[in-house]
């Protein structure tokens, strides 16, 4: 059998040629550890980025290959030594990576103002490694733990609320020279790769063994260089870039950037070649067929797929969707364009919630294109092929109502001309308002395209009635969410209290409250409309004796106009099916028409997003500690609110019931996290969605 390297792009064809009960017991057990963490060869992302992982997955590819050398299928999965070779003598600092991750985090205390929260949380979690048994007394770097221990300690029972700690240069020094040999201690170091040199370069940057290309200007200004041949829009906003040309895309979800790219890949197929589009971030599911419909854009050479292909022979143009998603790093996307000449690749990434794309810097360097979808609908591009290049996604959405039922329920105020306008700025875009008639009243609901919607109930809507021109009032939604709602003088603003959501909208808030449609029942008489709005009116004053006391002395076919939220509010009791008429009136707004759950799990936010949530832009965000700490309740709130909108956005009928601070892995703002209990009520299989060992809430079922 011919033995080649083992790497991942061959491991699972190696041993199927070999066949698994031809493997000796130890490469068996490594297989099935493999098999497990890499979701049978699908998902190599967290061999990528578990440097514990990927020490035994090395470890396991050299015994396979030594394996296969041997031609010996007796072969334990270990070289056989020699009665003179002696066993090589094992490391001791190869085995303390529990010691060293408490050693990064006492490092990082260094010259900081430090919570004796902070110091509460370290001690616990370090003497529970110890009465685990993760760190003994065996570990040979057992008295420098015992050393941090103490010196927390000293801390933490000295300490008022806070305190600067410093540690001397010759502890940080020793410290870090811990870590340098665990990091030499890995039994898969590449021993060639420790023997290259590199030669020092003159200052002029010049390297004289570099091959230089030198031509005549008036040459160089005769030679032709192909292009795709882009025209239109594309041309408009991109230029027209050579054959193989990269280009990256982000931007915040329900943005609009998956339309764009399916958009572009229409484009591409219709006019310049064969496109392969891989939706391993959407699937090849409803959402993606409605894109591919909405933008009209199937054709003969546009193919979907759920996952990258390993031959990409057949197409000229390949879009990744998303980078993230696909676990793909810059050496990866490299490796992609080396093996794939002449091919063009469209990059999709995630974006952070302050708007960056997820991923190291390398990823935008790398490109020829760089596309951003800072706002919705909107798309910006910056690239060799022509800079500052605009493009408006959705050229014929129409946001507008038109239907006769919403028309008459807007606001009748016409819009002033320009000089009669007040001076109240307007916030975000106009708003798409709908009115949903159920039986507690008329509801509004203002939409913010696909991307978020506020709730306005009729108390509501009545609080923003009586606002004046610069007046505001803070409401909370059924959803949970806080948003505060001011008169801009033509219509009204809406803000979340957390976040960044925002907009404009006008209603007719003076109609809405006087019409009730419920109070206008076709087959009743103008005298009995009058005695229900009567009823309404009481009511919304909160006379619900004197509402009851009215309505009962009504005619039964009259009273049972008034709605089962009202009647039960004013005293009255509902029959069975009264009930469950008032149960389906209100889906709108239930989080399930299941058997309902409670369900505990666990949320991590890096604490750079619950800064970029929490704190205004002009104040340092290292204050967002101070805040979890101190102000506790202020911050779940906004936590609850975070996961409520995640629940949203995937469209799933959960409520977030509590929130609890639990911890913060590290109170550096760059890479840590800060983690919360979060009970979710709602059907089990709904849950089921969100939370388990691998999803947003984290839990065991």
């Amino acid at each position: 059998m011919k033995v080649n390297k083992i790497t991942t792009d061959n491991y699972f064809d190696t041993i199927e040629e070999i066949g698994f009960e031809n493997l000796p017991q130890i490469l068996k057990e490594s297989h099935m550890v493999i098999l497990s963490k890499t979701d049978e060869g699908e998902d190599w992302s967290t061999y990528k980025s578990d440097a514990d992982l990927k020490r035994m997955v090395n470890l396991a590819f050299r015994k396979l290959e030594e394996f296969m050398h041997s031609g010996n299928k007796e072969l334990s999965g270990t070289p056989k030594k020699s009665e003179s070779e002696k066993p090589k003598k094992k490391n001791p600092y190869g085995e303390i990576s529990t010691e060293v991750r408490f050693i990064h985090r006492f490092l990082e205390f260094h010259d900081k103002i430090l919570y004796k929260k902070t110091f509460e949380i370290f001690i616990d979690e370090l003497q529970k490694a110890i009465q685990e048994k993760k760190i003994t007394k065996k570990s040979p770097v057992a008295k420098d733990i015992i050393a941090m221990q103490q010196a927390a300690l000293n801390a933490f029972n000295t300490m008022k609320n806070a305190k600067h700690f410093v540690l001397k240069p010759t502890t940080i020094k020793h410290l870090k020279s811990i870590i340098e040999k665990f990091e030499n201690a890995y039994d898969d170091i590449d021993e060639d790769y420790t023997k290259v040199k590199k030669k020092k370069m003159d200052l002029s940057g010049i390297d004289g063994g570099q091959k230089v290309n030198i031509m005549p200007s008036t040459d160089f200004t005769n030679l032709h260089f192909d292009s795709i041949g882009f025209t239109g829009k594309w041309l408009d906003f991109i230029g027209d870039p050579a054959p193989g040309f990269t280009a990256m895309v982000f931007g915040m979800p329900k943005m609009g950037k998956s339309y764009l790219c399916v958009d572009f890949a229409g484009y591409l197929a219709r006019n310049h070649g064969r496109v392969l589009y891989v939706a391993k971030e959407e699937k090849l599911d409803a959402t993606l067929q409605q894109k591919l419909k909405d933008k009209n854009v199937a054709h003969e050479n546009l193919f979907v797929a759920d996952a990258l292909p390993s031959d990409l022979s057949g197409y000229e143009f390949i879009f990744l969707d998303s980078v993230n998603k696909l676990g793909l790093t810059p050496k990866d996307l490299d490796k992609l364009k080396a093996d794939n000449k002449g091919k063009s690749f469209i990059y999709i990434f995630q974006a952070t919630k302050g708007g960056k794309f997820k991923g190291n810097n390398e990823f935008q360097h790398d490109v020829d294109v760089v596309i951003e979808v800072p706002e919705q609908g909107k798309a910006v591009q910056f690239g060799r092929f022509n800079q500052g290049g605009e493009l408006n996604i959705f050229p014929d959405s129409d946001n507008s109502l038109t239907s006769k039922e919403n028309v008459s329920m807007l606001a009748g105020i016409k819009k002033k001309p320009m000089n009669e306008q007040s001076n109240i700025e307007k916030s975000g875009r106009e708003l798409t308002v709908k009115i949903a008639h159920n039986s507690w009243g008329d509801v509004a609901v203002l939409k913010h395209g696909a991307d978020w919607h506020a709730i306005l109930h009729p108390e509501d809507i009545e609080t923003i009635a009586g606002l004046k021109v610069g007046e505001s009032c803070e409401i909370k939604d059924e959803q949970g969410y806080v948003w505060n709602i001011s008169n801009n003088g033509d219509g009204f603003n809406i803000k979340a209290k957390f976040g960044g959501h925002k907009g404009h909208f006008k209603l007719d808030t003076k109609c809405l409250l006087s019409n009730a449609k419920w109070t206008e029942p076709e087959h009743l008489s103008k005298q009995d409309h009058n005695d229900l709005k009567e009823v309404y009116n009481l009511y919304r004053e909160k006379k619900f004796k004197e509402a009851m006391k009215y309505a009962s002395d009504l005619d039964t076919i009259v009273r049972e106009e008034i709605p089962g939220a009202i009647w039960k509010e004013i005293g009255g009791e509902l029959t069975p099916a009264g009930e469950a008429k008032l149960r389906k009136n209100r889906k709108l707004l239930s989080p399930s028409s299941g058997k309902a759950i409670k369900k505990e799990t666990e949320l991590g936010i890096p604490l750079e997003e619950l800064a970029i949530e929490m704190i205004p832009k002009n104040k340092p965000k290292e204050g967002i500690i101070d805040l979890i700490y101190n102000k506790t309740k202020q911050v779940e709130e906004a936590v609850e609110i975070m996961a409520q909108q995640a629940i949203i956005d995937e469209k799933l009928k959960i409520k977030v019931k509590l929130v609890k601070f639990r911890e913060n892995d590290s109170d550096k703002l760059s890479h840590g996290a800060s983690y919360y209990t979060v009970v979710l009520e709602g059907e089990k299989n709904e849950i089921k969605k969100i939370a388990g060992e691998d999803k947003l809430f984290y839990c065991e079922w």
